[in-house]
Order: C-alpha cells, then structure tokens, then sequence
C-alpha cells in the first residue's frame, strides 16, 4: 500500500513538474511572423547570452580575416572594432544586472533587520526631540539630513 502511495505520488509530481515546464515554455516562447513563415522558439537568458556570443565571435573573426585583404582591410577594422564594442555593451549590460540582483538578494537577507534599526533610530530621534522640547520637523531640528 505504502509502495502504490509512493508511486502515485511520483507520479502526479511528474505530472506537476511537466506542467510548469510547459508553462515556462510558454512564457519565454519568442515568435517571428514574417510573410507565410513562421519560427516560434524558447529563449531563455542563456540563449540570448550565446546568441550575442556568437554574433561577436564571428563578427570579430570575420574581421580579422578581412583586415588581411588589401581591399578589406577597413571593413575588417570596422568589424573588430565593432564586436568590441558590442561585447563591452553587454558586459555593461551584466554588471548592471548583477548589481541589482546582489541588491536585491541584501534586501531580502538584511531589509527587515534594517528597517528595524531604523524605526529604532527614528523612536530614539523622537524621544530625544522631545526632551529638548523641539518637534522633530522644526525648523532646528536635522529631519531629513543624513
């Protein structure tokens, strides 16, 4: 009995996990409608990132080849220098995400425990301006000044 519980339960977990692959599917599915074609296709950001990679190795590669020819030797430079520059645009683009998700996850480590902190700050702020007699937000007082 255990056993067939064990099993039934494997099995509605493959079943769960099945539909929230094919949610994610549909959720990063990217279309392309041009004229009778049509290229549906799911591009997470690891897709994107080889896409971009790629575009840049070969733009650069091709740029090297062509700066060998007598005739193509400024389209060659252009190429180089362009997949250079395309690629320090991405790494901007990178460190700009990363920031955000390093900020985000002190939010969710530390947020509370600061927000705590700071109400006792401000308690302690309100107190003390009380004892002086002075309200906070009078015109002496440093409210909003770090």
């Amino acid at each position: 009995m255990v056993k067939r519980d064990a099993e039934a339960i494997a099995a509605r977990l493959h079943e769960v996990e099945q539909e929230l692959h094919e949610a994610w599917e549909r959720e990063a599915t990217w279309q392309l409608h041009v004229g009778p074609i049509r290229v549906i296709r799911v591009m997470t950001s690891r897709s994107w990132f080889l896409v971009l990679v790629s575009v840049c190795v070969v733009t650069f590669g091709s740029g090297v080849a062509f700066t060998f020819g007598k005739d193509t030797k400024e389209l060659g430079v252009a190429l180089v220098v362009g997949s250079i520059f395309a690629l320090a645009s991405f790494i901007g683009q990178v460190w700009t995400v990363q920031v955000q998700q390093e900020r985000q996850l002190d939010e969710g480590l530390w947020g509370s425990e600061q927000r705590r902190y700071l109400r006792g700050l401000f308690r302690e702020r309100e107190k003390l301006a009380e004892q002086i007699g002075r309200t906070p937000d009078s015109p002496g007082s440093s409210a909003g000044r770090p």
